[in-house]
């Protein structure tokens, strides 16, 4: 497996309240990560950090490859889990 992602130092905060708080994280190709946390809890947050959409001054981002970010799926039905699993192995050259 080869290393997709490689970030250092994510801090974010809102409001006065930690958000982000990471001082290293590794992704490697065929890892699947599931974020689970409250309403504001930051796993937007973090995957737009990972995508370049949100750009933090002391945080190092090294990513090695192509990216897409699918969000929320608002109006497309996906009937099993199996669809859904599918749905990650899409090429970013299918979804754009």
């Amino acid at each position: 497996m080869s290393l997709i992602i490689k970030a250092r130092n994510i801090r974010l905060d809102y409001a006065g309240r930690d958000v982000l708080d990471i001082d290293e994280l590794e992704i490697h190709s065929y890892d699947r990560i599931g974020l689970v946390g409250d309403n504001g809890a930051g796993k937007s947050s973090l995957l737009k950090v990972l995508n370049g959409e949100i750009v933090l001054a002391e945080a190092t981002l090294q990513r090695f490859g192509d990216f897409a970010h699918i969000s929320q799926l608002g109006g497309i039905e996906i009937e099993t889990v199996e669809d859904r699993a599918m749905l990650s192995r899409l090429g970013v050259s299918n979804v754009q």
